[in-house]
């Protein structure tokens, strides 16, 4: 019994022995990684796109050339007229506006003879011819000359007063820079933004030229006609109003 149990117990340590080599030998396991933390999109900024600003057209609709056009406009005293509207005759052009230092550009501009224009307050506007191509222009804007009239009696009805160039014997009609409508029973009224110098003013009705008057404009001036009086009895009446002229 001795030996057996002694058999016994020295098979039980071999075996022990046997595996615990066997523990040592076989491979260790791989170690545990973390899984990702995915993040959340909120945190992750995207890239900001860079646009390009699209390029000025070179041909119209009609596929003529179309050109862009720089400028300066300045008061008469050779000082930068900031905010004024530039614009064209050109009814696909765009208009731009000056900045602090008077200067300004647009584009869409029909690359043939064109008129540009200038307007801002305080001054008279300004209307200058482009030969073809031409892509550099300064604007000159005067200071404005206004007209403050008054009727001899109420309006009798609707009337058109405008400032006119003296109509030349060569055209069939006058060039007009201002007008205004006087309502029936109106007895004063104002023309403003006029440029300096000969003109005349036209009272009309209708398609009938009431009366005629020649005025002299200077530039940051208020002209001041009084006692304006229509033909009572039809036609054209010739008429040297009364006038003064006051600094504005």
């Amino acid at each position: 019994m001795k030996n057996v149990k002694r058999r016994v117990a020295g098979a039980t340590l071999a075996t022990a022995a046997l595996v615990l080599l066997a523990w040592r030998l076989l491979p260790a396991p791989p170690p545990k990684v973390a899984p990702a933390v995915e993040t959340s999109g909120a945190h992750e900024e995207a890239p900001t796109p860079v646009t390009q600003p699209p390029s000025p057209p070179t041909r119209g609709a009609d596929g003529a050339p179309l050109r862009s056009l720089r400028g300066r406009v300045v008061s008469d005293e050779g000082l930068p007229v900031a905010g004024a509207l530039v614009g064209s005759t050109a009814p696909a052009a765009e208009t731009a506006r000056t900045d602090a230092a008077g200067q300004f550009r647009m584009h869409g501009v029909p690359s043939g003879w064109i008129q540009v224009y200038a307007v801002a307050p305080g001054h008279a506007d300004r209307h200058v011819l482009l030969e073809p191509g031409q892509s550099d222009v300064e604007l000159v804007l005067p200071r404005e000359a206004s007209i403050l009239a008054s009727l001899r009696g109420p309006a009798p009805s609707e009337l058109l007063a405008s400032i006119c160039r003296p109509l030349d014997p060569m055209q069939d009609t006058p060039f007009c820079l201002a007008r205004v409508v006087v309502q029936a029973g109106q007895q004063t009224f104002s023309l403003a933004r006029l440029p300096s110098g000969a003109h005349e003013l036209w009272i009309e009705a209708g398609d009938q030229i009431l009366l005629k008057v020649p005025v002299e404009t200077r530039a940051g001036e208020q002209l001041e006609l009084r006692g304006l009086e229509m033909n009572a009895a039809g036609g054209t009446r010739e008429q040297v109003a009364d006038q003064e002229a006051t600094r504005l």
